[in-house]
């Protein structure tokens, strides 16, 4: 089964991670565009990366 996304923020945003066989996926929107990042970090890393483009 694929893992239910959980909330995580982006900066003001809110947005949402999966983690799965050793990789993190947290995706989020601002004005209209949609956002991702994959890696080998934890959530809270790919969103302080997140929050600073």
């Amino acid at each position: 089964d694929d893992p239910a996304p959980k909330p995580m923020a982006v900066g003001k945003l809110d947005g949402k991670y999966v983690t799965s066989a050793g990789q993190t996926l947290l995706s989020w929107n601002d004005n209209g565009l949609n956002f991702t990042l994959v890696g080998d970090l934890p959530a809270k890393e790919l969103a302080h990366i997140a929050s600073a483009l």
